[in-house]
């Protein structure tokens, strides 16, 4: 018996033939079992070939986003007794918000996802947006969904590398990025882009994922955790909010606002990702996990699927599992908050 659904997790046969390659591809830039110097030589492998590793993961795993989490690929606030999809939408605007951003302007989505922020806030602000992708998968099916949604008059999508970007500087009137940057093995490069592609006045806006000031490192079972984050999102690196900060200061930006939002969180950011019994949500039960998993495998085994989906699901598994244990322990957010501005011309 399939799980519910499954079918929409999986591209035809002809396109995904080499889902063990890339699979086994991709978990090569981790392995939690080496010493302290071949784990550094793995970040700095991981750091040389962000580009890879980023396009290996998203080809695999995109399809299993958008059947968990709809076309917006993000954490967000969530009031008690409020809608997933309207918190979703409310996390997004906060950002619009905080951009300030007016009808017609210029808005850059650095990391776009298939575009569901972007569609939401084109919307919502009016304004015409261009987002930013390395995975030519991700960018096609924000194409398709921005065209059912009749907002591609609104909603550019361009394959670039948000360290350099090819467009010319003062190109933008505003830019965003949510839980995106943090695939950046350098920071001042992916902020430092932002610098250069913003009008002089233009505003910075975004969510990053980092380790908070309760992770130890000297703690076995805190690097255990955010190694598993890592392993199962595609980071190079993940750091502190210190580190955050002093890299948009280095580029140039006038730091306005820094602040964690999960102490706003009246649910919990990672109650999604943990199993629990539930008939509206039944894929996120310990049921339906392993119902999806097995349909995974049973259907490898027959060649319906390629080899490697289950492999693909097990990843993903881990990666929540560890985001809910670092959300738990309160080591790790997902949404800290910054406000930057470029300075103007003087």
């Amino acid at each position: 018996m399939a799980a519910p659904g499954i079918n929409k997790i999986l591209k035809p046969l002809d396109e995904r033939t080499d889902v063990n390659r890339k699979v086994d591809g991709y978990l090569k830039y981790f392995n939690e079992d080496q010493d302290a110097k071949t784990a550094a030589e793995l970040e700095d492998k991981r750091k040389g070939n962000t580009v890879d590793m980023i396009n290996r993961y998203y080809d695999l795993v995109t399809d299993f986003y958008e059947y968990g989490w709809g076309d917006s690929f993000h954490f967000f606030v969530q009031k008690k007794g409020e809608v997933r999809d309207t918190a979703i939408k409310r996390h997004q605007y906060r950002l619009a918000l905080k951009l300030g951003i007016r009808p017609r302007e210029s808005v850059l989505d650095i990391g776009c996802g298939v575009g569901g922020p972007a569609r939401n806030i084109a919307e919502f602000s009016q304004c015409d947006i261009t987002g930013i992708n390395c995975n030519e998968y991700q960018l096609q099916r924000a194409r398709h969904l921005t065209e059912k949604r009749g907002l591609s008059s609104n909603c550019t999508f361009v394959k670039a590398d948000f360290c350099d970007t090819g467009f010319e500087s003062c190109s933008f009137d505003k830019a965003y990025a949510i839980e995106a940057t943090c695939h950046a093995a350098d920071k001042t490069k992916v902020y430092g882009e932002a610098f250069r592609l913003l009008k002089p006045g233009g505003v910075f806006a975004f969510y990053e994922w980092l380790m908070t000031d309760k992770y130890n490192s000297n703690d076995e079972g805190h690097r255990k955790i955010k190694h598993g984050i890592m392993e199962g999102d595609s980071l190079p690196v993940l750091e502190q909010a210190k580190d955050c900060i002093n890299a948009m200061k280095q580029v140039g930006f006038e730091v306005l606002e820094a602040e964690d939002l999960v102490p706003k969180c009246e649910i919990p950011w990672w109650s999604t990702m943990a199993p629990r019994w539930s008939i509206t949500d039944f894929k996120s039960t310990p049921l339906g996990r392993w119902m999806t998993h097995i349909s995974l495998f049973s259907l490898e085994t027959i060649g319906l699927v390629p080899r490697g989906s289950s492999k693909v699901h097990k990843t993903l598994l881990k990666a929540a599992d560890s985001l809910v244990k670092g959300g738990k322990e309160e080591i790790f957010t997902p949404m800290f908050l910054v406000v930057g501005q470029k300075p103007l011309e003087k």
